[in-house]
């Protein structure tokens, strides 16, 4: 599993990143699959890696609500802290779970590239998304 992030991207860039690092599945992990970069929202995407050979999954379950994002941007403060338990809860909600065991199946069979904006994974949601999958993974054997 990888971690990718889009932000200065063009989604030409973007692409050849999915390829150079052997993704075979992108799972958008955004709320809303909307952007107003060109080539990211949900259509343009799926469209652009069906062009390279590389499925698209979105999974809305996992995506933070925009009143929650602000918090990430400074992982290591209080509100980042309370932004990450907040979410956590959200993983953990019976939708949440779900999806986590999803993508343990997929991941067992696909090279998933855990998608949202931020460039930094550290603040960004898919960071606690990718914890909670690896932790799923190796309680699993």
């Amino acid at each position: 599993m990888i971690g990718l992030g889009y932000e200065g991207l063009t989604i030409d860039q973007f692409c050849a990143d999915v390829a150079r690092l052997g993704v075979s599945m992108v799972v958008d992990v955004r709320l809303n699959a909307l952007s107003g970069q060109p080539g990211f929202s949900k259509n343009s995407l799926r469209a652009a890696l069906a062009g390279i050979g590389v499925e698209y999954l979105h999974l809305p379950a996992l995506g933070n609500p925009r009143d929650n994002r602000s918090g990430f941007r400074y992982p290591e403060s209080a509100a980042g802290r309370e932004a990450r338990e907040r979410y956590g809860a959200i993983v953990l909600s019976p939708a949440g779970n779900r999806a986590i065991e999803d993508l343990a199946d997929l991941a067992n069979v696909e090279t998933l590239g855990i998608l949202c904006f931020e460039r930094d994974q550290q603040a960004c949601h898919r960071q606690v998304v990718m914890d909670h999958l690896e932790a799923r993974l190796l309680a699993c054997g």
